[in-house]
């Protein structure tokens, strides 16, 4: 749904960070709760990605043997793909007592609701291929090995098609950034199945897509469209320094875990009440909601709604 409300659960002082900065702390997962859940994926895209190039008579069998290639050349895939992944959290509840006990400070902090789906207008406003839709890939976490195949499968094929459909002439490269977008869509957003009370809703990001990306349009561009290559590399390399999302923007802050990486995402040019439709206040909080109010008009979110959390929990 376009207008769906997902709930990011944090500190007051993280909120007001966000809120003031108009941004969004992408951090490393590697930090995260669920200690292997990065394995986990790329295990899961290894084994598919074997099962489907044993396959014969695939109208992708071209695409397939250079994905294939690709997923067991290291060396090769290392100098497009960075495994080190950033993210942030969401809940589709947006008052929740475990998540507000487990990541708002004990219930004193606030749940943001963002509508995600407003992310994919930076990539018109930077004019953006399509395929840039992935830098940050927004899903449902998977707590399902055989759910995750079935979106392998979708991913993969959707992938390939697209390259299919820019009516380049076939390359190695073709083959690298396939299995490079693949990771990127899929590992970020698979967790054991121990985690499923969670409901867990994640923007992730592969750190140095962009760069990634920059290599491959100029490698894909050839001959009499090498002038577009440029171009294209050019507005990609741009974008991600504005949008504060290139390796020479990440930064390191103190969580409550310790300290960590992160991105800190500019949210300014779709930031408004539509990207934030609605915050609410931890049941343990201590926060006057009409100061607060006056606050999100500051930050140019007067049309955001703020409520009180419901949970009787004091």
């Amino acid at each position: 749904m376009e207008n769906e409300i997902s709930y990011h659960y944090c500190s007051i002082n993280a909120g007001y960070s966000i809120l003031k900065n108009r941004s969004l702390w992408l951090s490393n997962l590697k930090s995260t709760n669920d200690k292997k859940e990065l394995f986990y994926g790329k295990k899961i895209v290894s084994k598919t990605i074997d099962k489907l190039s044993e396959a014969s008579g695939s109208e992708y069998i071209e695409s397939l043997e250079g994905v294939h290639r690709a997923s067991k050349d290291q060396k090769l895939v290392n100098k497009f793909v960075n495994t080190n992944y950033y993210g942030a959290s969401f809940s589709e509840y947006g008052d929740n007592l475990t998540h507000w006990d487990r990541y708002a400070s004990s219930a004193t902090g606030v749940a943001i609701g963002f509508n995600l789906n407003i992310l994919k207008e930076l990539f018109d406003i930077y004019r953006l291929p399509n395929m840039m839709n992935g830098w940050f890939n927004k899903g449902k976490v998977v707590y399902n090995e055989n759910e995750m195949i079935d979106i392998i499968l979708q991913n993969l094929i959707s992938i390939i098609e697209y390259f299919n459909e820019m009516n380049v002439k076939y390359h190695e490269n073709h083959g690298i950034a396939i299995y490079a977008t693949l990771l990127h869509n899929v590992i970020p957003n698979y967790k054991h199945d121990s985690f499923i009370d969670e409901k867990e809703i994640r923007i992730s990001f592969a750190e140095g897509t962009p760069e990634n990306d920059s290599r491959v349009y100029s490698d894909l561009f050839v001959d009499e469209d090498k002038e577009l290559g440029k171009i294209m590399k050019k507005r990609i390399i741009d974008a991600s320094k504005e949008l504060r999302i290139d390796k020479k923007s990440k930064q390191f802050g103190l969580f409550s875990t310790g300290v960590r990486s992160y991105y800190s995402l500019n949210l300014e040019k779709i930031w408004s009440s539509k990207l934030v439709p609605e915050i609410i206040i931890g049941p343990k909080s201590t926060q006057d909601i009409r100061e607060f109010k006056q606050f999100l008009k500051s930050v140019g979110l007067k049309g955001t709604k703020v409520k009180v959390s419901d949970i009787p929990y004091r």
